[in-house]
C-alpha cells in the first residue's frame, strides 16, 4: 500500500488482526455488542423455524457470535463455521 493511503476497510490493514488478537480484542473486530447482536441473530433464526435437527453454515464466524449460541441449540456437528481471518 502506498505511504498516505488508506485500506477501504479497517480489517485489510496491516496488522489489523495480529493487534487486536494480541490485545484479547478478538470480540471487538466483530463490532462488539458481540452477545447481545448474537441474542438477537438466534431469535430471527428461532423465529424462522431452527431446530436442533437443521445445520446451519456461519459464513464469516468471526469470533463465533452467533455460532457460541447456535452450537446449544444444534444437535452435534449441525454447525460450521468459516472465516477469512486464519486468526
Amino acid at each position: 500500500m502506498a505511504p498516505g493511503t488508506r485500506p477501504t476497510s479497517p480489517y485489510l490493514a496491516s496488522g489489523f488482526y495480529d493487534r487486536a488478537l494480541a490485545a484479547g480484542r478478538h470480540r471487538d473486530i466483530v463490532g462488539g455488542r458481540w452477545d447481545e447482536t448474537a441474542r438477537a441473530q438466534m431469535a430471527c433464526l428461532s423465529a424462522e423455524g431452527m431446530q436442533p435437527q437443521h445445520r446451519l453454515l456461519d459464513i464469516g464466524c468471526g469470533a463465533l457470535r452467533l455460532g457460541h449460541k447456535a452450537v446449544a441449540l444444534l444437535d452435534p456437528g449441525h454447525y460450521w463455521g468459516t472465516d477469512a481471518s486464519l486468526a
